[in-house]
């Protein structure tokens, strides 16, 4: 799956969470794996707390549900959505930044 379709789950969701300890209800839950850390240890713990998508970087948890998102590595697509979202936003207010300066010149 690419970026632009995991964007689109993202956009069904309240927010992203990479601790199934601040996991709630429609979240979207990024696995990210550390040195002494593997949050695809934690991947159906947070759809059992209400994650509505999971990110996950373990082909054999992806098979379980379609709510468990596959990527090669979940870190880089997690700052390639970001990306995303940050150009999105800043269009957005470079759009509302030349509103506000086209009303205050008439």
């Amino acid at each position: 799956m690419n970026v632009k379709d995991i964007y689109g789950l993202f956009q069904k969701t309240e927010g992203i969470v990479t601790d199934t300890r601040l996991c709630v209800e429609n979240s979207f839950f990024v696995a990210l794996k550390g040195m002494n850390f593997d949050g695809n240890n934690f991947a159906k713990e947070a759809i059992k707390k209400g994650a509505k998508y999971v990110l996950i970087n373990r082909k054999s948890i992806s098979e379980d549900s379609n709510k468990f998102i596959y990527v090669d590595d979940t870190l880089k697509t997690l700052q390639k959505l970001l990306i995303r979202l940050i150009g999105l936003l800043k269009l957005r207010f470079e759009f509302l930044q030349n509103k506000v300066l086209i009303s205050s010149n008439l």
